[in-house]
């Protein structure tokens, strides 16, 4: 087995809403840095961190479990999978102990839920950074501005999106990249690469003032003194 060296070692704790998608997302992740040679899915029962009979047959995650890929080529990231459903919601918590961030999974259609809420306040409780992924926007009533709305409203107006979806519902075929001001273009069941492609003309304007408010926030939370 490769050994890591500590600092090229992340753990980060996936959780969310039941059946917001977390286990997928970590099937997703990991089939695109080549860690599985094919995509596992949630209805055919064969995820890596969902193999408990009764997981499989519930299509949920009932107890936390580990999944771990390469990244660059020498960064090695554990993957926490956590249950959202209310019973087995302090195996959340319990993977925030050694992460040192957590993903949290929200549905695109339903947005913000309670147990969204929860896991949230799991993260400040133990004061590590968040990344919200939204899942499921091919789904039909999926709404990227409603949910941004949902969230910033349940969560504050520092959660600025880092990414925008290119179509909407079945329609939806890319993202955005405000950090890097770029855009991909992604084949439904592919390896989960992305070809890059030109901004579209009607999300031009939206990429570039999301990216002056991360620009914005980023320089108003930074105290350190330049550098030369």
């Amino acid at each position: 087995m490769k050994a890591y060296a500590s600092a090229d070692i992340r753990n980060l704790a996936v959780t969310g809403h039941s059946h917001a998608g977390k286990t997928q997302l970590i099937s997703a992740l990991l089939h695109t840095a080549g860690a599985t040679p094919k995509m596992t899915t949630v209805a055919e029962g064969n995820t890596v961190t969902d193999y408990d009979e009764e997981e499989m047959a519930r299509q949920m995650t009932i107890s936390m479990a580990t999944a771990h890929l390469e990244w660059g080529g020498k960064c090695k990231v554990n993957l926490i999978d956590s249950p959202g459903f209310n019973m087995y919601i302090h195996e959340a918590k319990a993977a925030m102990v050694p992460a040192e961030a957590a993903i949290i999974v929200v549905d695109g259609a339903s947005g913000v839920e309670v147990m969204t809420e929860r896991v949230w306040q799991y993260a400040e409780e133990f004061e590590i950074p968040r990344l919200v992924v939204v899942s499921r926007m091919d789904r039909d009533r999926a709404d990227a501005d409603r949910v941004i709305a949902s969230l910033r409203e349940t969560f504050g107006r520092n959660l600025i999106p880092v990414n925008l979806p290119i179509g909407s519902e079945k329609g939806l075929k890319g993202i955005v990249d405000v950090l890097r001001m770029k855009a991909y273009q992604y084949e439904m069941g592919g390896n989960g690469k992305g070809k890059e492609v030109p901004i579209p003309g009607d999300l031009q304007d939206l990429a570039k003032r999301t990216h002056e408010e991360i620009v914005e926030l980023v320089a108003e939370g930074n105290d350190e003194p330049a550098s030369a």
